[in-house]
């Protein structure tokens, strides 16, 4: 990732940490640091912010609660979670809608067990 990026990093963190994020919104914060760039660019610095967070730990990916307090994490590896992803937004397909696909959270914030759902 570009270092001009980690300002995107950081913030998405402390969003992360404050909040459920859906993948539609990380796409908004790429694109809101890449002004002009291609979709298929925007797409490739997506894929690569969220499997470096998911990697480090720094973030889980899976759905929040209808509560809107827990949040329910998929029992996925980083690799596997990037490849559900890829294959639920297809590269030609238009961008997720807000609730599509994906949020992500902080692991602290995550309080009900994967499984237990």
């Amino acid at each position: 990732m570009p270092s001009d990026l980690e300002s995107l990093k950081r913030d998405l963190l402390a969003e992360c940490a404050d909040d459920f994020v859906g993948l539609w919104s990380v796409i908004g914060y790429v694109e809101d640091e890449m002004p002009g760039s291609d979709e298929n660019k925007i797409r490739e610095v997506t894929f690569d912010l969220l499997k470096k967070l998911l990697k480090a730990g720094l973030i889980q990916a899976g759905f929040p609660d209808s509560n809107g307090r827990d949040f329910h994490p998929w029992p996925f590896p980083a690799n596997a979670v990037i490849d559900k992803i890829k294959t639920l937004w297809k590269p030609d397909a238009p961008r997720p809608k807000p609730g599509e696909i994906v949020w992500f959270t902080t692991p602290s914030k995550s309080s009900v067990a994967a499984g237990s759902q």
